[in-house]
């Protein structure tokens, strides 16, 4: 949740640029792979979508994955824990993927 509430559509006039960049920062440091802001153009938004598909192809680090019975296939998105749906962040998928993949090992957080 961002550390202040966001404006509800028809309380406010719409936020200044600084506010709205600054929910921008915090949504992607929360997770997000892009952020668009309105009003937008339809061409600009099918170019971050291709661009994204581009960059994201997935790498061997991709394969799905279980522990127990956790499930996870960070090429789709997917986590469940016995079958039921988890919600992640981008982060937080990142993150299980490698203790999962490296569940022999200690984490620090300066490794990389």
């Amino acid at each position: 949740m961002p550390p202040h509430p966001r404006p509800q559509l028809g309380a406010h006039p719409v936020p200044d640029r600084p506010r709205k960049c600054r929910y921008c920062i915090v949504d992607l440091q929360l997770g997000a792979d892009d952020y668009v802001t309105k009003p937008f153009s339809p061409r600009e938004l099918v170019a971050r979508v291709h661009a994204t598909l581009k960059r994201g192809t997935p790498g061997p680090d991709a394969r799905p994955m279980r522990h127990g019975q956790l499930d996870l296939d960070p090429s789709r998105h997917l986590c469940t824990m016995t079958g039921t749906p988890v919600t992640l962040a981008a982060a937080e998928m990142a993150l299980l993927a490698r203790l999962m993949q490296h569940s022999d090992m200690v984490q620090t957080p300066g490794r990389g």
